[in-house]
């Protein structure tokens, strides 16, 4: 027995269930305050998967590590996933650029010659019998204590993560779901390639099922999902500008994504760093001589825009 096509049409909702349940029910994006990329974005990461790519040494994780403290200034309450480096290391990274602020500035990679200075002031205060003076004077005055709080102050609302069971594709989906009924309202994965599922062992396929998962979860979810992922390409010391075509063979993360971009170093200046936003479902993309610049500080996890 046929019905009317009036009836078969709303069974998959409303105009007014999607006025009411959904329009009015919509999350905001996650706001960047990275200024053009939020406007290509049109307001920032949406629910999701969104990829950020890049050859080695291009500075995929420090410019991962940035964008998600630029976007925890508005208090956007995120998780950092790190596959590849230790949580001490990425924190050093972010302490390294509030330390910028503080009037100690440190590079991170200093971090250990700190760390010894430290023990030994510690070490010679314990033998006088000073341990309360030295704590007092070491959150007063130790450049990597001060560095800390000042990045407790101005992005204290972001997580560092980097246990063992996150490397599973499982353990993410597990954390993020924990983090979100806490507030969690963004994530990064530093980064796709690193990412186990379980039963999948060609890489190909791996990568695929990480990032069709990743784009569910986040949407399941109501959150973005930034993956940084490593591009194998030639084109920039050709100096072409990148392309989709430069994610082919890791997978299919470009139907995936909901955005795309891909940092690049500059063959013209080494102290510039280019960001090729080669896909983006809700606005425009950058021309491909006209990518998003800024000048980078590795030393100090830092990423510039130029001065208007």
């Amino acid at each position: 027995m046929s019905g009317s096509w009036e009836a078969f049409r709303d069974s998959f909702g409303t105009t007014i269930d999607y006025l009411q349940g959904g329009y009015l029910n919509s999350g905001s994006p996650v706001p960047t305050n990275i200024a053009p990329l939020d406007e290509l974005l049109c307001g920032g990461w949406r629910a999701g998967l969104h990829i950020i790519g890049g050859e080695p040494a291009a500075g995929k994780s420090a410019f991962g590590l940035f964008s998600l403290m630029m976007a925890s200034l508005s208090g956007t309450r995120s998780l950092y996933v790190s596959l590849e480096m230790g949580r001490g290391q990425c924190l050093s990274r972010c302490y390294s650029y509030a330390s910028l602020t503080t009037g100690r500035p440190f590079r991170w990679g200093d971090t250990w010659m700190l760390a010894r200075d430290a023990r030994a002031r510690r070490d010679d205060a314990l033998r006088r019998g000073e341990a309360m003076e030295f704590a007092e004077e070491f959150m007063r005055s130790d450049p990597y204590a001060m560095a800390a709080k000042s990045f407790d102050e101005r992005f204290g609302s972001m997580a560092v993560a980097d246990s063992e069971a996150l490397h599973e594709i499982g353990g993410i989906e597990q954390a993020a779901r924990r983090g979100r009924a806490s507030g969690l309202e963004g994530v990064v994965v530093d980064y796709l390639q690193y990412i186990d599922v379980e039963g999948v062992t060609d890489e190909y396929a791996r990568v695929s099922a990480a990032s069709k998962r990743l784009n569910r979860l986040g949407v399941e979810l109501g959150i973005p999902i930034v993956a940084l992922a490593s591009c194998s390409r030639s084109g920039n010391a050709k100096g072409k500008a990148p392309t989709m075509h430069d994610f082919k063979g890791s997978g299919d993360i470009e139907y995936h994504a909901l955005s795309a971009s891909i940092i690049a170093k500059d063959p013209q200046d080494p102290r510039a760093r280019l960001l090729h936003v080669v896909k983006n479902r809700f606005g425009g993309t950058t021309e491909p001589e006209q990518p998003i610049v800024f000048t980078f500080d590795g030393a100090h996890n830092s990423f510039e825009l130029p001065e208007c």
